[in-house]
């Protein structure tokens, strides 16, 4: 079984939670089994995963010094990109 949300995800101290949460548990609940939950987010959703590549290779070429989790300031919040 496969489920989708668009909608706002909130990043806790024990997990996610989150309208776009509340919305997918109504319809994963009676097939929830530890072995075949799997939750993707994909923060880009307006772009491809060749943009977001080539995004992602232009910063490192113009700042090859900086660490991945700098890099990604500016791409997707400071506190993701740093954890």
């Amino acid at each position: 079984m496969a489920a989708a949300a668009e909608d706002e995800l909130i990043f806790t101290h024990y997990g996610l939670s989150g309208p776009a949460l509340f919305d997918l548990s109504s319809l994963i609940i009676r097939d929830l089994k530890p072995d075949n939950t799997h939750v993707v987010l994909n923060f880009f959703p307006d772009r491809s995963p060749k943009e977001v590549e080539e995004r992602i290779a232009q910063i490192w070429q113009a700042h090859p010094e900086r660490r991945l989790a700098n890099s990604l300031i500016g791409l997707l919040p400071k506190k993701l990109a740093r954890s």
